[in-house]
């Protein structure tokens, strides 16, 4: 079981996860359109910044992306932001 941080001030964790970020929430099936409209792989949509099984994640609504992720992935397809919200 995940022990809770005792340092004074620590806010009590429980869940063994440090530093997690919330992803944004995203029109579903909007990352998949916008990179098959724009010709891409997942692949070249990840290239080197984040994982093809990553983008495939948030294509398939198991995880939502970062503001970074979505901002590479608008910049990849030439969508704007405002077209995965």
């Amino acid at each position: 079981m995940p022990q809770a941080e005792t340092r004074p001030g620590a806010a009590m964790r429980t869940s063994g996860r440090r530093g997690r970020r919330h992803g944004v929430e995203i029109r579903p099936g909007s990352v998949k359109q916008a990179r098959m409209e724009s010709g891409l792989s997942l692949a070249q949509v990840a290239n080197s910044v984040v994982s093809r099984t990553a983008i495939y994640f948030v294509e398939t609504g198991k995880a939502k992306p970062s503001i970074e992720t979505l901002r590479l992935i608008a910049e990849r397809t030439g969508r704007p932001l405002d077209f995965f919200l």
